[in-house]
């Protein structure tokens, strides 16, 4: 949820503070719980919808209760590993591993694979789903499976974006590597209600300084599309042309604006560790 404009912009990811998507349901704790439960979660979702920013939530509450947060950030570079890593997490470490986007991370490796050959670094030798299992297998026996965590978000749409490619489903390949993808707990996040798309324009009206009529607001939530990102686009769309934020302005979704930036915006909690 949010751009990806310099920290120190109102509208930057983070700086608008977490939003609870359903006033019936605590999602950190229902998160949590799973987790502790399952160990391997897996957060499902259209794009937008802050499966980012629930799963960085998350992972700072455990960092703060004493969890190592490793997140993957170069998923091209990630090998396999021998030796456990002392000098990064200590000697009896409990770890979080935090995957975001493996939508993105498994299209890259895909990609990569159908390079020659002799031309690919030994790593992307290997689909990134055998590395990233082998990875954290060794992880677990060399600490114990109880304490070892791991958090992964991704895509679910099963319709391709332009024809020719492959759905964001797909690009995961669930059905080629069950093995990897049997050791997650799926769980499909819900979408947030009206109430929370209202207290999200509240904030981004505030801290942005916008003109707004916020009798709008009612209105604007219902015809939102269901996204957090949706009201931050339209809040950074109507700062920058000076305009005030209405029912009027508002673009019930500007999807295709954000997409491309959203690549760029994940990940930026910078008190994360990372794999490689």
């Amino acid at each position: 949820m949010g751009s990806d404009q310099a920290n120190d912009d109102p509208l930057a990811d983070f700086n608008i503070p977490y939003q609870q998507r359903r006033p019936d349901l605590i999602v950190q704790e229902q998160l949590e719980g799973r987790l502790d439960v399952h160990r391997w979660l897996l957060i499902l979702g259209p794009t937008g919808l802050g499966k980012t920013r629930e799963s960085a939530e998350l992972a700072k509450r455990l960092n703060h209760e004493g969890w190592t947060v490793l997140k993957l950030k170069n998923a091209e570079q990630l090998t396999v590993s021998t030796k456990f890593p002392v000098v990064m997490v200590g000697e009896q470490p409990r770890l979080v591993f935090f995957l975001d986007n493996l939508n993105q991370a498994m299209n890259l490796g895909l990609e990569a694979m159908q390079e020659p050959q002799d031309s690919l670094p030994s790593a992307l030798k290997q689909p990134l789903q055998e590395r990233l299992q082998e990875t954290l297998e060794f992880f677990e026996r060399s600490c114990s499976a109880d304490r070892i965590r791991v958090m992964a978000t991704a895509r679910n749409e099963t319709i391709p974006e332009k024809p020719g490619q492959l759905s964001e489903w797909n690009k995961l390949a669930v059905e080629k590597y069950p093995q990897f993808w049997g050791q997650f707990y799926q769980h499909d996040l819900q979408a947030p209600t009206d109430t929370a798309i209202e207290g999200l324009l509240i904030d981004v009206v505030e801290r942005a300084n916008l003109l707004t009529k916020p009798e709008d607001f009612a209105n604007i939530a219902k015809r939102n599309d269901g996204t957090f990102r949706n009201p931050v686009e339209n809040a950074e769309r109507v700062k920058n042309r000076g305009l005030p934020l209405s029912k009027e302005t508002y673009k019930d979704t500007l999807k295709g604006t954000w997409e491309s930036r959203y690549q760029a915006a994940i990940g930026r909690d910078k008190t994360a560790k990372c794999i490689v």
